[in-house]
């Protein structure tokens, strides 16, 4: 996978290893985040409707699960950018070096990234056209987060496909 990192043969060698493994853990918070709220965000709104007495509403906007995606992708990165601190501590550069030097190895978790990244762009594009210049500043951040965040797992989702499709 091409990468802006360096990538030496040598996983003693590897330069910027805590902003490798940073940034990944990051990525996979995100990730993981937007996962759990778009699944939050999707339970509630089919649950809403089921729990009250009054007449089903419309169905829901397709802006529904955005603030929900985007509020689960803050915390998860919050959280994850937290537990690595915690989970490295005490650690050598030897060892950032080689976890980050594995991670770029790694031909899957270039895969997963170079498509997560593609549809974070994707999600973020879709958003902004979807809704209109205007409507995305009154809106904010939850469009553009929650768009990347849904985007980042409908790119997980493309490469699973692809990879099943690849493999076949």
């Amino acid at each position: 996978m091409p990468t802006p990192f360096p990538h030496p043969p040598y996983a003693e060698d590897q330069p910027l290893a805590h902003l490798i493994l940073t940034t990944h853990v990051l990525h996979r918070g995100f990730q993981l985040g937007a996962g759990i709220g778009y699944l939050a965000g999707i339970t509630r709104s089919f649950l809403k409707p089921a729990c009250s007495s009054s007449p089903p509403p419309p169905p829901p906007p397709p802006l529904l699960p955005l603030p929900p995606t985007a509020i689960g992708a803050v915390v998860g990165m919050s959280l994850s950018g937290l537990a690595l601190p915690v989970a490295m501590w005490g650690k050598t550069l030897v060892e950032w070096q080689d976890r980050s030097w594995r991670l770029l190895e790694s031909e899957g978790q270039g895969l997963v990234d170079s498509w997560s990244l593609g549809g974070m762009v994707l999600g973020v594009a879709v958003g902004v056209w979807g809704l209109g210049i205007g409507k995305v500043v009154v809106r904010g951040l939850s469009v553009l987060v929650g768009g990347a965040g849904i985007g980042c797992l409908g790119g997980l989702v493309g490469l699973v496909a692809w990879r099943g499709v690849y493999r076949l």
